[in-house]
């Protein structure tokens, strides 16, 4: 008797386990999924710090809202100067536009930490100047960093910028 009951209740519980799992997976989920974008609104695009992957603006409206402190339109003529300083940057360089622009506004903060004051234009078109366009794709968070570093200790622009186009460090 014991094994006839045992054989009708093992499928019984075995697909209420599986019920149970399946509802568990689908609750667990839920709980990893990632929340929706954040997009910045227009007012506050001027002063956002990063532009995480989800985030919708466009990295040639941010950093044109950037420089100009309020927010622009991605038919602003400085966005679309962004937007070919971004696009070149991207042929020459091993990262896509939003993370250059991610990097070179990270840079120009570390360098204002420093009390060295360039913005992302001029650090973006110095960097343009000295990785050729017929070169291997050079990693550009590499670069930002050996800027970040000569820079820090004294050397001028002209001299790091140099440096990081022969791939020979400038003189201290």
């Amino acid at each position: 008797m014991r094994i006839i009951i045992l054989g009708r209740v093992a499928p019984i519980c075995g697909a209420m386990c599986l019920v149970a799992a399946v509802a568990a997976c689908d609750e667990a989920e839920e709980s990893v999924r990632a929340p929706p974008p954040v997009v910045a609104s227009d007012a506050a695009v001027a002063g956002v710090a990063w532009l995480d992957l989800t985030d919708e603006t466009r990295p040639e409206v941010w950093l044109a809202s950037r420089e100009a402190g309020r927010a622009m339109t991605p038919d602003d003529p400085a966005a679309a100067d962004y937007l070919v300083l971004l696009q070149d940057a991207a042929s020459r360089f091993n990262e896509t536009p939003r993370m250059i622009a991610n990097r070179t506004v990270q840079l120009e903060a570390m360098l204002g930490e420093r009390g060295i004051d360039e913005d992302t234009r001029r650090i973006l078109t110095g960097f343009l100047a000295v990785a050729t366009k017929d070169a291997a794709r050079r990693d550009y968070g590499s670069m930002c960093h050996h800027y970040f570093n000569l820079r820090s200790t004294g050397v001028d622009r002209p001299a790091a910028l140099a440096a990081l186009g022969s791939g020979v460090p400038a003189p201290p």
